[in-house]
């Protein structure tokens, strides 16, 4: 039976193979990071096959550290290794800023593996414009086993319980956050095959005297006393998410 089309144009069936029409499927095929959620347009995709470079590079205490790993990537070679030595301030993050877009309904991909003695990971999309800040941060409480969302006051709605990750520093997982800037209300959560609908949920804002920037931010926290890895790869941006 004749199916699909010929890759050079659509005029005539073919047989035995199908045609990939949809553009993001031929990305996907060809090695693009974007391979887990495809939806809305992308702004932002990052490998950390250019390096660190671009990224601002946080520690908390002496021993932490932002490296690039090499060999540790999810699909290629490279992703930001972020090491927490169990000090005082046992912190480490890697954030940028992205190119300014309009208002409206945005994403934030990353993926990443955790190793054991990991607390929480916080990943962070910041949207501030005319003087309003709107930080829409979901958290994964590794020790609790599960997800919440920053919300009004800067406290933390939890969206879902029983989530446990499985670690190991090959072990990568996904986690996308979408928010809608014009309403100030999230809009879904995805972990790995689990998708949360929160489109109720407010997002947190503050005035502030920021000028108008887009920023996104990745941050690791480990159990009090105790040395854990947080690789970090295929950070991923999107507007016009459904």
């Amino acid at each position: 039976m004749a199916h699909g089309y010929p890759d050079y144009g659509l005029a005539a069936a073919i047989q035995n193979i199908y045609a990939v029409v949809d553009l993001g499927e031929l990305a996907a095929r060809l090695g693009s990071g974007v391979n887990y959620d495809r939806l809305g347009n992308a702004v932002l995709v990052d490998d950390f096959s250019a390096g660190l470079g671009a990224w601002d590079q946080g520690t908390g205490d002496v021993g932490d550290s932002v490296t690039l790993g090499v060999g540790d990537g999810k699909d290629g070679a490279y992703c930001a290794k972020l090491g927490v030595a169990g000090g005082a301030l046992n912190e480490a993050s890697v954030s940028r800023y992205v190119l300014y877009s309009l208002p409206g309904k945005f994403g934030l991909e990353v993926s990443f593996s955790l190793t054991v003695s990991m607390s929480t990971v916080d990943v962070t999309f910041r949207y501030v414009k005319g003087g309003t800040m709107t930080d829409a941060q979901l958290r994964y409480d590794v020790v609790a086993g599960t997800l919440g969302v920053k919300t009004t006051g800067g406290g933390y709605q939890t969206i879902a319980t029983g989530v446990a990750l499985k670690t190991g520093a090959s072990v990568y997982h996904t986690m996308k956050l979408a928010m809608d800037s014009d309403t100030a209300r999230y809009v879904r959560v995805r972990v790995d095959d689990v998708t949360y609908s929160i489109p109720a949920v407010a997002v947190y804002q503050e005035t502030t005297g920021e000028k108008n920037a887009l920023w996104v931010d990745v941050t690791c926290v480990s159990v009090a006393l105790l040395s854990s890895t947080l690789r970090v790869d295929n950070v991923v941006v999107t507007q016009n998410e459904p």
